[in-house]
């Protein structure tokens, strides 16, 4: 049985917990239900989508980590601007309105050359991010692994 027709709408209700963590997600982190709305109902295709999105993010963070500690030494804002703005478009398409949000001031900041700005920006965006990549380490996004069949078990 696919887990699209398990009676549950709600992806929540569908998820196979990593190491039995929690999965109830907040919308504001990840709004996995829009997700898999604007993905056709294709659960499939959402895990290969989240599982790239967890890899961009953890790639566009080293990024910053690395362009960060330079600007002070006149380095380059563009790296810095073109990583925010990577993360905040990943994030816009896949429905997190706090690392879009952290991402989009950062952008800002980095346009403007504002130096202050961008290091007060960049610890709030690694947050969001990092509590992102917390909620994604979560959920086993391994093909198959979604319970669709959790309210159709009988007790023996």
């Amino acid at each position: 049985m696919s887990p699209l027709s398990s009676s549950s709408n709600n992806v929540n209700d569908r998820l196979s917990p990593v190491d039995g963590k929690a999965t109830d997600i907040d919308p504001s982190v990840i709004d996995l239900d829009g997700i898999l709305e604007q993905m056709d109902n294709d659960d499939d295709f959402m895990r290969e989508l989240l599982q790239d999105f967890r890899c961009e993010i953890r790639a566009q963070l080293l990024k910053m980590s690395q362009v960060l500690p330079l600007l002070q030494e006149g380095g380059d804002f563009g790296a810095l601007q073109r990583a925010s703005q990577s993360m905040k478009d990943a994030s816009l398409d896949m429905l997190c309105r706090e690392v879009n949000e952290a991402a989009a001031t950062l952008e800002c900041y980095a346009k403007e050359r504002n130096l202050k700005g961008c290091v007060t920006a960049s610890a709030a965006l690694e947050d969001a991010a990092r509590t992102l990549l917390d909620v994604l380490d979560c959920i086993d996004l391994e093909p198959g692994t979604w319970n669709a069949d959790d309210n159709d078990q009988t007790n023996d």
